[in-house]
């Protein structure tokens, strides 16, 4: 079962992604306190065994698993309902991944919002080289050559 976090430790504000999961429970990396999915701090190493564990907890974000995913509600209070059904959601491979780019922010957000650039600028990716010639055409649709 999948669970979300704030991004510090509650303790000394560390982030919670440096740490280890083990057993169902997240340890943060500096002082080695443990949490579980509901936030609450299941054992702190520097405590005696008999010494009750006496803490806030971490704050946690409601989730669903759902079409392969993790759905994070971030909104306040309770989630409004179920993340929407998304249909043919499983028909396509997602391919993901993260790239470090030495810019500002905004030039890849842009850059990724201007679909009309991709063929002109992006002619050996297939999908992009066949819309080049009606790319203005009012109506027109946008399709990958080949799905996989």
């Amino acid at each position: 079962m999948a669970a979300s976090t704030v991004k510090r430790c509650p303790h000394r504000g560390v982030a919670l992604s440096l740490g280890t999961v083990s057993q169902g429970l997240i340890a943060c990396a500096y002082h080695g306190w443990r949490f579980d999915g509901t936030g609450r701090c299941r054992h702190i190493p520097s405590l005696r065994p008999e010494q009750p564990v006496k803490t806030a907890p971490a704050r946690t974000y409601p989730t669903a698993d759902r079409a392969g995913y993790v759905w994070v509600w971030t909104g306040q209070g309770a989630p409004t309902g179920q993340p929407l059904p998304i249909q043919g959601f499983d028909r396509y491979t997602w391919l993901q991944g993260a790239t470090a780019l030495a810019c500002e922010a905004i030039m890849p957000i842009e850059n990724n919002l201007d679909i009309c650039h991709a063929a002109f600028t992006h002619p050996h990716m297939q999908w992009f080289r066949a819309q080049a010639a009606g790319s203005s055409r009012p109506g027109t649709t946008w399709r990958p050559i080949r799905e996989d």
